[in-house]
């Protein structure tokens, strides 16, 4: 099963779901060239958060789309990448143009 990743200056990577969620955020973590101190995640096109990094022993298919496209998420206000409190959480749209989309942030 594969997704799409957008991030960046529109740019788009696909990537194979059928893998556990913490290899899968790490490999496009990679892919995308993010930095090595980044915690992402993944949100649909609605700004849905798919929450893949509290469950990362679990399959990324469990969670995904069949050929879905989800938008790279930069998360804010974390101490550690195992911190899931939401209270402090920020996502941030790694997509350019959207970083700064109230409407797309504010439905978190």
């Amino acid at each position: 099963m594969f997704v799409t990743v957008k991030y960046g200056d529109d740019q788009s990577k696909i990537f194979n779901a059928n893998c556990r969620n913490d290899i899968l955020l790490h490999s496009i973590k990679e892919k995308c060239k993010c930095n090595s101190n980044d915690i992402v995640e993944l949100s649909d096109e609605d700004g849905i958060v798919k929450d893949l990094r509290r469950h990362p022993f679990e399959y990324g298919v469990d969670f995904l789309k069949e050929r879905e496209t989800l938008i790279l998420l930069k998360i804010e206000g974390l101490y550690h990448e195992n911190d899931f409190d939401r209270s402090r959480t920020i996502y941030r749209p790694m997509l350019v143009g959207m970083e700064n989309n109230t409407e797309f942030v504010g439905k978190y």
